[in-house]
Order: C-alpha cells, then structure tokens, then sequence
C-alpha cells in the first residue's frame, strides 16, 4: 500500500494539474474569441445602421424631387392628389419599412397620407388626415432650407395625442418642400418604423452561423452569441433592453435607465466612445455611434404630444449607446462543454491509474525484493572470497636454505612468507629422510648389518 500511494499520489497530481491547465487554456482561448466577436457584432451593426439611415435619406429626396409632387403643388386637384399618393403607396410597399408616408403643408396639415397597414399600404381618407402643426418633429422640418433634412430622434408614435398602442417605435425622416418659385409649401414626412432595426439589432447576434460569407470574426466554435443587445438613447434610456419592462422610460414616465441598473458601469461607458471592460456583474461591449448621415439635423425631440424640442443637435451630436452584455452566469459557461468533457476524461484516467500504479507498485516491490537477494548473494560471495587467497607471480626463494624475500627485501622462512600471504596454517612434522639425518641412531638399529 505504501508503494502505490507513493506512486498514486504525484502521478494523480500530475494529472489535476494537466487536465487544469488545458481547461484554462482552453478557456481563456474561449473567452478572447467571444469578446472579439462581440466587439465586431457592434462594429458591424454600427455599419449596417447608418447604411439604412443613407438609404432612408436618399428615398427621402427622390421623392421630394419627384414631378408628380411638382405637378401636386402646381395644383392640388383630385388628378395630382392621386398621383401623388400612388408615388407614396409604390415606396410603402416596395420599402417595407415605412410605417407612414406624407406631405403636410406649411400649416401642419396633412394632405396626402399613405399607411403601410401590415400589407398592403392604403391612402388615409380626406376627413382621416390629422393636424401635426404641434408636433415637434414638423417645426424642426418645416424651419428647414432647402435641401436639408431633419432626422427625428427614435420614440414612439403619437396619434391624436395619444401614444399609439401596441407601442411602435418611430424615426421620422423629412425634409421641406418648395415650389419652382422658391416659396416653402409644406414637408415630406417619412415614418420608419424603428421596430425594424431593433429586432435586427437584437436579433443578429442570434442568427449568426459560422457559414462561408460570413465574417472572418465568427469563431466554428462559438458560432452563437450569449450577449444581450442593449441600446440606448443619449440620456442612458433603453431603447432596446432584454427587459421590455424598461424599455421608453423618457416617453411612459419611469426612471428605468441603463444608470439605474448599472450605476458604476454607466459611469464607464458615458464617457468613453467605445470599449469592453469585465465587471461583477459580468462583461460589457460598448460603441458610440450617431447614425445620421452628415450634413443632415435632429433635435432633442420631445416626450410629449404637443412641446417643441429643447433645441436643434447637428448630426454628429445625435448619438446612440449600443451596448452587449454577458453576465457573470454566462461567462461561468462559455466554456461548460469542455469542463464538462475534461472531467470525464479526468475520471477515466483517474480510474485507470489505479491499475497501472498497483502494477508499478508491485514491480518496485518484486525488484526490491530481487535486488535484497542479489546483495545477499553478492555479500556471502565477498565473504567467501575473502577467505580463500591465493599466491601467483614469481616468487624470489633462496636455493640453499630456501627462505623466501618479500616485497621489502626482508628474507623470511618459507612457512612464514605463506602464512602471511594467504590463510594456510602450518603444523610443524618431520619427514622419514630428515628424521634418519637429524637422528641417524634411532635407524642404525634397524639398517642391515
């Protein structure tokens, strides 16, 4: 057991620390792309924006310099009146975006109104057409000169001083209108209907798949945003919100505001152009863009019925905050998939280090084993070796006493140089021929006489 979890141990931490890594790694790659896609989202619906409001204003000044208009002003009978609103129901209908088409007279009248109704746009009858001289939005146009044009602000549509239910959200587009004498008859008014560019807005980043055509920004891998489109008016009021609830606060009289839900974070965002910046509450994607042509005119608006606007905004100063936001849960889960796949693999990998270990630990235990018994052998042999000496080589011996001379020049008896030099042992004996020399009357008896 001792050996396993000597081995267990540092190879399974080994392992939290492989499968941690990837998981970060993998995570932070996750999280780069998301926030790159997020930042080109913003860019690119910036772009597609004041491409639509380009557009809006080029129709706007075709149809001011169209001739049945001229033809209308020269004179305003049941003939040109008809031509006129057939010009006004062919852009309804071939646009699709224009809630209401219209020529007011200087006065503030209508005289000619096209409503788009769903499907089919359908000219408003005489007795139907409204009095806008107290509108805002038709000062602002008809104090206009010649070939300018006013963009209102993005609110809701106002109908005999209500505002209009279900809630339809409006820019209006117009311009003023003159006669060949250079004398102001009225204005063009064209309502877009702005509900159109929110349901882009939030729907877009929704929609995007990783396709050929798309931007080289949209990532196989995270081919769906999880951020929430947010946008919002000059004074931090949501145009677009992921709750509706909040939605119009300046026109329905609540204070429900991008401030109050993210006060610190408003406080980043209003004073800076664009950027991306991670809070407590989760990651924030900002641009500031105004989306009117150059060259053209806005105005505060106003939230009521029937108040002028504060005052006139040249196109630069008319801006809006698109915002994308992921909260702190959603980024947690960016990358759930991958956590989800690498603990599995860690489980399974877990699981199968127990055998390799008990198999490892059970080798170091059979090898030490082996090698206690190799030292074992290997000692006894040392000790067997030890006792048993052997001499080789010349060896210097006298040839008449025969004493033997060691490595020091010393001479030494033949028994002595041995006994030295290897473990032998002598007993001193005598030989029958040294016996008959050393004592040579203990034989003479016994030779024959």
């Amino acid at each position: 057991m001792k050996e396993f979890m000597f081995l267990f141990v540092p190879l399974f931490a080994l392992l939290i620390l492989i499968v941690a890594g990837f998981y970060f790694i993998h995570a932070r790659g996750d999280m780069e792309v998301l926030k790159a896609r997020e930042r080109a989202i913003l860019s690119h619906e910036d772009e597609l924006t004041r491409r639509m409001f380009t557009d809006i204003t080029a129709d706007l000044k075709i149809i001011a310099a169209a001739p049945a208009l001229a033809d209308f002003l020269a004179d305003r009978a049941p003939k040109t009146t008809e031509r006129l609103s057939r010009i006004f129901r062919a852009l309804a209908a071939n646009r699709k975006i224009y809630d209401q088409v219209r020529y007011i007279d200087k006065n503030g009248m209508e005289l000619v109104r096209v409503n788009f109704n769903g499907t089919t746009p359908l000219r408003v009858a005489t007795d139907k057409l409204q009095d806008k001289s107290r509108r805002y939005y038709f000062h602002d146009t008809i104090g206009l000169a010649p070939g300018q044009v006013f963009i209102s602000p993005m609110d809701l549509n106002i109908e005999h001083g209500q505002i209009e239910q279900p809630l339809k959200p409006t820019i209006r587009f117009g311009t003023p209108i003159f006669d060949k004498n250079g004398v102001k008859q009225g204005a063009i008014i064209l309502n877009y209907m702005a509900r159109k560019l929110l349901k882009r807005l939030h729907d877009f980043p929704f929609t995007i798949k990783a396709d050929a055509g798309k931007p080289d920004f949209l990532s196989p891998r995270l081919t769906e945003t999880i951020g929430v489109p947010l946008l919002l008016n000059r004074d931090g009021y949501f145009l677009l919100s992921d709750k509706p609830a909040d939605e119009w606060g300046f026109m329905l009289g609540n204070k429900k505001t991008f401030a109050s839900r993210f006060p610190d974070e408003w406080q980043r965002i209003r004073k800076r152009k664009k950027g991306q910046f991670r809070s407590r509450n989760g990651l924030f994607t900002f641009i500031t863009f105004s989306p009117l042509p150059g060259g053209t005119i806005s105005s505060t608006g106003s939230p009521y019925p029937y108040t002028s606007s504060r005052a006139a905004l040249p196109s630069e100063e008319v801006i809006w905050k698109q915002v994308s936001y992921i909260d702190a849960e959603k980024i947690a889960g960016v990358s759930s998939d991958v956590r989800e796949h690498l603990s599995l693999l860690f489980i399974l990998l877990s699981i199968g280090l127990v055998p390799i270990c008990i198999r490892m630990a059970s080798a170091r235990v059979y090898r030490r084993k082996s090698e206690q018994k190799q030292r074992l052998l290997i000692r006894e042999l040392r000790e067997s070796l030890d006792n048993v000496k052997t001499l080789s080589g010349f060896i210097p011996i006298c040839a008449s006493c025969k004493k033997i001379r060691d490595d020091e020049g010393y001479w030494e008896q033949v028994e002595s140089y041995i006994s030295h030099h290897s473990g032998a042992r002598f007993s001193h004996g005598i030989c029958p021929d040294c016996a008959k020399k050393i004592y040579p009357e203990l034989y003479s008896d016994r030779e024959p006489r």
